[in-house]
């Protein structure tokens, strides 16, 4: 069964990193979010470039105390519910939603807990893999990151992703 595939990993890739980041393309040109993590990326020389599907929030409506947060994934709609503690309320504030309690305002969960937890539920957030690479440089003088701030392949990626939105999220 294995016969003729000594050398075929891309069948047989398995992946275990004691410490790893993920970061949308945008965040790869954000500095100040890049050092938030530059402890863990200063050691990372495997990357992986590839999409996950734009996940919009669409509605938030409490329902006694259920927050429930609704979402729209490649067309179809998800709801998440949350359960609140009594005598949480609903405001809208500076043109966004915030949860509040004896007068103290809090933000409803985030959208990377949001988007970890609808994957989780529903399986929307399958990551599709273009690109695996390797940044090493001398004695491991080049990190992942610093390859993909000049990393042409990426590039290439954003403007066909740019050019055919669509056409690449309906593979998923």
């Amino acid at each position: 069964m294995l016969e003729g595939k000594k050398f075929d990993v891309e069948h047989a890739l398995i992946l275990y990193a004691l410490s790893y980041v993920t970061l949308p393309a945008e965040g790869l040109y954000d500095r100040e979010r890049r050092e938030k993590f530059a402890e863990v990326t200063r050691k990372c020389h495997i990357y992986i470039v590839g999409f996950v599907p734009k996940m919009d929030l669409v509605n938030i409506t409490l329902e006694g105390r259920d927050l429930r947060m609704s979402f729209n994934v490649l067309g179809k709609p998800y709801d998440l519910v949350w359960l609140m503690d009594k005598g949480v309320s609903l405001v809208w504030k500076d043109e966004q939603w915030f949860l509040s309690k004896d007068g103290r305002l809090a933000s409803p969960p985030p959208l990377d807990v949001c988007t970890v937890r609808l994957n989780e539920k529903f399986g929307t957030g399958r990551f599709l893999v273009k690109y695996i690479g390797q940044a090493y440089g001398k004695n491991g003088s080049r990190n992942a990151l610093d390859r993909l701030m000049k990393h042409e392949k990426l590039q290439e990626i954003a403007l066909l992703l740019r050019a055919f939105p669509t056409a690449t999220a309906s593979r998923f």
